[in-house]
C-alpha cells in the first residue's frame, strides 16, 4: 500500500472487517490498490466471489477509472452476478488521496440469491384473487355488528337519520 496513504487504507480495511462483522457470511468486502491494477486485492473480509489476495481489479472498475479523474464517482446499489451464477447487491466506493487522485476502492458484494429466492415465494403466497374485491368486518360485539349494518343502510338514504320519515325508518 501506498505510503502517504497507509492511513486511509488502513480506515479502508478496518471499515471492510466492521462491516462483514456487522452483516455475516453473504458479505464481502474487499479493498483495492490502484497501485498495480493487476494486483490490485489488498485486503478480502469475507469471501462471497471467491477471490484472493492479489486478485485483479474488476472490468467495471477500470471502465469507470477510464473517465476522466474528475468525473469519476462511487458506484451505489447495483446488481452483479459471479462467476458460479451468485447474485449480489454491490457497490463501489473510490478512496482518493489529499490530492483528490483515485488511489483504491472499498467494494461491498452482498450475495442476495437467497432473499430472492424467499421473495418469490412470499410473493406467491401473499398473492389475491383480485378478480372480486371482498370485505370483511371484524367485530368485538354484538352491538358493534348491527351498528354498522344501521350504517350501511343508512348510507343508502343520503339523508341524515333525524330527518328520515317515518316509513324510511
Amino acid at each position: 500500500m501506498q505510503g502517504n496513504n497507509a492511513p486511509l487504507f488502513n480506515l479502508a480495511i478496518r471499515t471492510a472487517d466492521m462491516l462483514v462483522k456487522m452483516f455475516g457470511d453473504h458479505c464481502e468486502v474487499a479493498v483495492h490498490d490502484f497501485s498495480d491494477l493487476k494486483r490490485s486485492l489488498v485486503h478480502l473480509a469475507g469471501n462471497v466471489t471467491g477471490r484472493r489476495i492479489g486478485s485483479p481489479i474488476t472490468d467495471l472498475v477500470l471502465t469507470e477509472l477510464r473517465k476522466h479523474p474528475s468525473e469519476i464517482e462511487d458506484i451505489p446499489n447495483y446488481k452483479t452476478q459471479s462467476g458460479k451464477g451468485i447474485t449480489m447487491k454491490s457497490s463501489t466506493v473510490f478512496l482518493r488521496d489529499h490530492n483528490d487522485h483515485v488511489i483504491g476502492a472499498l467494494c461491498i458484494n452482498y450475495d442476495i440469491s437467497l432473499m430472492m429466492q424467499f421473495g418469490a415465494e412470499i410473493q406467491e403466497f401473499i398473492n389475491f384473487d383480485d378478480s372480486e374485491t371482498k370485505s370483511e368486518n371484524f367485530y368485538s360485539t354484538v352491538q358493534d355488528v348491527i351498528q354498522n349494518m344501521v350504517d350501511q343502510v343508512l348510507v343508502g338514504f343520503k339523508k341524515a337519520p333525524s330527518v328520515l320519515s317515518l316509513e324510511e325508518k
